[in-house]
């Protein structure tokens, strides 16, 4: 983290003003009162990975604090993870990616996804079928002419009646842009919406079952090697 902003300015001022923001910027259905100073603002106070970019790129702006992505957000295991490189075509007069071709190199990533969940991709089960309801996504940086983006989905979320996905564009170790794509689940015949079906929901939930677990031996091992050189 890199801070440089007014010393004058008290650390009550500022979360005050941060507060206020994450409620009338982020549109947190929640009274800025309710918000503690250490309140976790993803899983407490319902702040997206969106809202996260948002507030980084406020906090740089008004305060001169530079906080990177990592400080931000988690690290998650990438579910599904490519490679492209960038075409002559994706590129203007500047050599700079068109905004619209993150939008592809999501579906792409998306593609990737529906592949190792249904058979065929896009399918589950009898008269069951995926569609897209929204999308939602944020640009950090450009990727260029000549660079090599990976684009990556690392998290899913079940909603119950859809699927949240999360997906990220990276090149030279820099984030480029995320994005949040909700997914919907149709019955064709009658046709209507159904809920995320239970053997997708049961095979998503088994694997962050068994992510949450490999983290936690990870994290484990540092400590435990930690405290038998202090012994």
């Amino acid at each position: 983290m890199t801070v440089a902003f007014n010393e004058n300015v008290t650390d009550e001022a500022i979360s005050s003003h941060l507060k206020h923001f994450i409620v009338d910027a982020l549109f947190i259905d929640i009274d800025s009162a309710q918000i503690a100073d250490d309140s976790l603002l993803g899983t407490e106070v319902g702040v997206d990975s969106l809202g996260f970019a948002e507030l980084m790129a406020h906090l740089e702006d008004e305060y001169g604090i530079t906080v990177t992505d990592g400080e931000f957000l988690p690290e998650h295991p990438m579910i599904i993870s490519l490679e492209h490189p960038v075409a002559e075509a994706e590129v203007d007069e500047f050599d700079v990616v068109h905004f619209s071709n993150y939008v592809r190199w999501y579906g792409a990533a998306l593609k990737e996804f529906l592949a190792r969940y249904s058979e065929p991709p896009g399918f589950f089960g009898s008269g069951v079928e995926v569609r897209v309801a929204r999308v939602r996504a944020s640009y950090s940086s450009s990727a260029r002419r000549d660079d090599i983006v990976s684009v990556s989905i690392s998290r899913v979320e079940n909603l119950g009646r859809s699927l949240r996905l999360y997906f990220r564009a990276e090149a030279n170790g820099e984030l480029l842009a995320r994005a949040e794509l909700n997914l919907v689940f149709v019955r064709t015949e009658p046709y209507g919406l159904v809920r995320v079906p239970e053997q997708l929901a049961a095979r998503l939930a088994a694997e962050q079952t068994e992510q949450a677990e490999q983290t936690a031996r990870e994290q484990r091992v540092p400590a435990e090697a930690g405290a038998g050189s202090a012994a």
